[in-house]
Parts: C-alpha cells; structure tokens; sequence
C-alpha cells in the first residue's frame, strides 16, 4: 500500500512540474480556435491515498475521456473498462460519445453541457450492494452539464452531472430516468496543436 500511495504522488508530481513550463504561457487554450483534450477520472487515484468518496469505483463515469472543440462547440468520446486483477475478466464496462460546448463563466471557469449517447453494463454474477444502483446496466441518452476548472494553460479539473433517458436491456427490461449525482472528479491534459 505504501508503494502504491508512492507511485501515486510520484505520478502526480511529474504530471504537475512537466507542465508547468508549457501551461506558463499566456490564454494559450482560449486562443486556440481547436481545442483537444485528453482526461480521466481520477477517483480511483484519489481513493488510494486519502478516503475520497465511498462509491464503488468499478460504476463511477468512463476512465479515458477524449474532448474537441471547434470555437465554442465539439465533441466527446469516452469510454472505461474495469477489469478483475486476477482473472482479466471485465467487471463494468462504460461508453459515451456525443455533442456539447464549452463556455467561459469568470476567469478559469468554465460551463460545460451536452447530449450524448451512452453505455454502462456491469457483470451480474457480481452480487454489489443495493447502494450501487448508479451502475446498472443502462443504454440509451443523456443530457450533462458541469464546471470546470482550469489550473493552468495544460492542466484542468472537472465534474458533471446528467439527466439520463434510456432502458436497463437486463432480463426484466425497463425504462429508466435517473440523474446521475457529480460523484466524479476529472483531470484533463490540453493538446497543443502543432
């Protein structure tokens, strides 16, 4: 455990100081007309070196999320894969891609939202807690809305919640609505166009 909380912080200490000299430059990603960005939940990070949240990790949002903007509108893709340590077996799985935009509120704020098609199964031979219900299987729409930080001119943080509309294609197929709780914090990397 002491090697992994290790790692972690040696992890995101190289992350930090290797884009402190690029994310210096002035409004580079507000000048940009293209922006791209790639993130990922960091929850599970989170989780190992300070008690973050008690939410299952294996049916929190997707882990790889990949973003593009042209001026104010583009789009997302994202998708996550949990998976057992021992037997490779695929645990949950969770997809989404779709349409949004992002728009500045103050200084490095910024309001995000969409539309999105989205995926989410878990393996049912799992037998989780009534309390993880955000996870079940769902296909179907979401509308998202959140905020997002901006540490620097590389570096940015997130969280979102949705409103989702779709079935549970389980054995008793239903329709579901739900809204998915900010349960998830992000960290997104600016990709520099070159």
């Amino acid at each position: 455990m002491k090697k992994l909380i290790k790692i972690s912080f040696s992890f995101m200490l190289f992350i930090f100081l290797a884009n402190t000299g690029y994310g210096q430059r002035k409004n580079i990603i507000d000048s940009t007309y293209r922006k791209k960005f790639i993130g990922f939940n960091i929850n599970p990070l989170l989780s190992q070196v300070m008690p973050f949240n008690n939410i299952n990790q294996g049916v929190t949002d997707p882990s790889i999320i990949f973003r593009s903007y042209r001026e104010k509108f583009g789009t997302r893709l994202a998708i996550g894969i949990n998976t057992d340590v021992n037997t490779l077996d695929v645990i949950a799985f969770s997809g989404l891609m779709g349409i949004g935009s992002r728009k500045k509120l103050y200084n490095n704020f910024y309001w995000l939202s969409g539309f999105e098609f989205r995926v989410r199964a878990i393996n049912r031979q799992l037998n989780l807690p009534a309390s993880t219900t955000l996870g079940n299987e769902f296909v179907g729409i979401a509308n998202y809305w959140g905020i997002e930080y901006q540490i620097n001119n590389a570096i940015s943080i997130s969280t979102e919640t949705a409103f989702e509309f779709g079935i549970n294609p389980g054995p008793f197929a239903e329709a579901v609505v739900s809204l998915r709780p900010p349960i998830s914090l992000q960290c997104h990397f600016f990709i520099p166009r070159k």
